[in-house]
């Protein structure tokens, strides 16, 4: 069998130009006797001189690929990721291979963390460390640390009150100090009884108002009173009591009339006759009220 070599073009064109001509084995194609009529050539040796197709013989699915063997021969393999494909990163072709998440984390090298894949979706995650989120919502999440939130002052808390009564500064229980402080359904008697101070009344005119709320002992003193002076007793928001001093002008004696907010005054042996005590003599009443009657009880004139 006659080996072609080359194609080449003839040194002149040929007579009749439906005759194509071969040079085998003539590079220059000047030698007469290396020309072949294609048109003379036997149909098995028909060519294809572009676009030639390689088939398989006997393989089929289109999952194999031609491959040279090293022999100057092919054969059609299947391609293997593990040992045909080069190029790839550490652990990358074991990924490919086999896509878990632990072959996943082999395969990189800057990942953060351990575990299996998270997708967006309700994933449960083993004690992340956020940092600092730019958002989120927390209203199902439970545990909270104590120590994990931030300081905040007492003004900062009544702000996220809505339903706070009164204002200042958080209290607790080992002695506080509350000013003027409205304790509604308790009594006041054990409030009050070591109170540090006692509140004086000193009505400049003939009207005096004492509420018995504020403090459980207090005393009016009448040096400034300009006559008989009118004492209203603002009754408490409970039951409860405590007691009054009396003090006399130091140069008048002046006289007292007595009155409540609500309910009714009831003296216990009788109401002393206040303009006929000497002049800066001292009694002590004591009153109680039981939510509708204001029960007073004077004592003598101090000796």
């Amino acid at each position: 069998m006659t080996t072609i070599n080359s194609l080449t073009e003839l040194s002149s064109a040929p007579a009749d130009p439906t005759i194509v001509w071969l040079a085998v084995d003539d590079l220059n194609g000047t030698d007469e006797s290396k020309k072949v009529r294609i048109d003379k050539v036997p149909t098995v040796f028909a060519l294809t001189i572009e676009g030639t197709s390689v088939l398989s013989t006997g393989e089929g699915g289109g999952t194999k690929y031609l491959r040279e063997d090293g022999d100057n021969s092919s054969s059609w393999q299947t391609i293997t990721i593990s040992t045909d494909i080069g190029g790839l990163g550490t652990n990358v072709a074991t990924f490919l291979g086999t896509p878990s998440s632990a072959n996943l984390i082999a395969a990189v090298n800057d990942e953060t963390g351990t575990g299996a894949l998270v997708f967006s979706n309700s994933p449960t995650l083993v004690t992340p460390a956020l940092g600092t989120p730019s958002g989120g919502v927390l209203t199902n999440c439970t545990g909270l640390p104590v120590a994990g939130i931030a300081t905040f002052t007492s003004s900062a808390l009544a702000g996220r009150c809505s339903d706070e009564t009164g204002t200042g500064v958080l209290v607790f229980g080992t002695t506080p100090t509350i000013a003027t402080a409205n304790l509604t359904g308790v009594s006041k008697h054990g409030s009050y009884q070591n109170q540090a101070t006692e509140t004086t009344l000193t009505p400049a005119g003939t009207t005096q108002t004492m509420t018995c709320n504020t403090c459980n002992h207090q005393t009016l003193a009448l040096t400034s009173a300009t006559g008989t002076v009118t004492f209203t007793l603002t009754v408490p928001t409970n039951v409860c009591s405590g007691t009054i001093i009396i003090k006399q002008h130091a140069t008048v004696t002046k006289d007292l009339t007595w009155a409540l907010s609500s309910g009714t005054i009831k003296w216990m042996g009788g109401e002393p006759d206040w303009g006929a005590d000497a002049i800066s003599s001292i009694r002590l009443v004591a009153w109680r009220w039981d939510g509708t009657n204001m029960y007073l009880a004077p004592t003598e004139v101090a000796s």
